[in-house]
């Protein structure tokens, strides 16, 4: 794993959390307490993308207008990290639409293995989730631009050509209706938590 883009991509995450805290507590109203997400000050404008999803089809910024949309990073043949997370958001939103949330916010898993996740691959992926979740790729410099603008660090690992791993961020994204950055979810991820902070973040926006 390259330590040092590792140490700058955690850096980075710091430097939003740590803003997101001092405007608290520069703030004299009490905040109800977020059991993980960090809200930031202000929301990060997300710089125009563009990918491809499990259909094939362009997916961009404006896909992600007028809803609420969590994004994790990954990719499909990841042992046990990613499917884990991906589960934990899917039992999240389920819950959520049990107690009535109004905006309960899609899932969209982005893959950070461009040489071996095709569309077809991801479709598949996607399948296995009961297509409860929508995926997206890139080609390496699209996707180098995408994450580089979120913070997000990943790199092939080692291992042979068919079985390598991707050291990755793991963090959750939460996008807001206008299709920018507004809170991170900080791995690992919990349901509870999840549950608990989606509701209060998005109440806020």
């Amino acid at each position: 794993m390259n330590k040092k883009r590792l140490q700058l991509t955690v850096a980075r995450l710091l430097a939003l959390a740590g803003a997101a805290m001092l405007l608290h507590a520069c703030d004299t109203r009490q905040p109800v307490a977020l059991e993980n997400a960090t809200q930031l000050p202000k929301p990060l404008e997300i710089k125009a993308f563009e990918l491809t999803d499990e259909r094939g089809s362009s997916l961009t910024q404006d896909d992600l207008l007028d809803r609420w949309t969590l994004v994790f990073f990954g990719f499909t043949r990841c042992p046990d990290i990613c499917p884990v997370t991906l589960q934990q958001l899917l039992t999240a939103r389920v819950t959520l639409q049990k107690q009535g949330v109004v905006q309960v916010p899609d899932i969209l898993f982005v893959s950070v293995d461009p040489a071996r996740d095709t569309v077809e691959a991801l479709a598949s992926y996607v399948d296995s989730f009961n297509g409860e979740l929508r995926g997206a790729r890139a080609e390496l410099p699209a996707l180098r631009q995408f994450t580089g603008n979120l913070g997000i660090f990943f790199e092939q690992g080692p291992g042979p050509a068919e079985r390598y791993q991707v050291n990755h961020s793991a963090a959750v994204l939460l996008i807001n209706p206008r299709g920018a950055l507004h809170a991170i979810f900080s791995a690992p991820q919990n349901v509870q938590a999840l549950v608990h902070d989606l509701p209060i973040v998005m109440a806020a926006f």
